[in-house]
């Protein structure tokens, strides 16, 4: 943990030195890629009733200069079972799949039935419904992966021309 808190000071100390005439430029850079890219997070996100495409945003990171793109949240945080008291956001099993389980809670036992025995657990059994699971989609990660090299090469290109004009700006005073 610790070594992360340096690594952390180490970049804002590094972002600190950069002068604000090319420290501005790259700002206004990193936002916009980050919107580009929340946009087609968006674009790929799967639709049902559009909660989870509105709950792509972007926020500001740690770091002066970083910037966050986020999925889910408040927006797509829904109960577990009803009643239940639980939260799940759901934005997670659509990135990541959900694997099979027996849903808990759904149904209602005959109190008849003995549970201590083999046949009143086959019966009880028989009355469970089961979820198959479902496969992750990737919308976000699989996008980002898409998207980072293209990220990388305007950024790249926004640094050289800040760069390039502060360099002739100070030529010419």
């Amino acid at each position: 943990m610790a070594s992360k808190l340096e690594g952390m000071e180490r970049l804002k100390r590094r972002i600190a030195r950069i002068p604000e005439n090319i420290r501005e430029p790259i700002k206004e850079a990193v936002q916009k890629n980050a919107e580009q890219v929340a946009g087609e997070i968006r674009r790929m996100a799967p639709e049902d009733s559009g909660r989870l495409k509105q709950s792509v945003r972007t926020e500001p990171g740690r770091s002066p200069m970083a910037v966050l793109i986020k999925a889910g949240g408040p927006l797509t945080t829904v109960p577990i079972r009803e009643g239940s008291g639980k939260l799940w956001d759901y934005a997670l099993g659509v990135e990541y799949g959900v694997k099979r389980h027996t849903q808990q809670g759904v149904f209602k036992l005959d109190p008849s039935i003995n549970l201590l025995t083999r046949a009143g657990r086959r019966e009880a059994k028989g009355k469970q419904k089961f979820h198959p699971g479902t496969m992750g989609t990737r919308f976000f990660y699989g996008t980002w992966l898409v998207e980072k090299r293209r990220l990388r090469q305007r950024l790249t290109a926004a640094m050289k021309r800040a760069i390039a004009k502060s360099i002739d700006m100070d030529k010419a005073a």
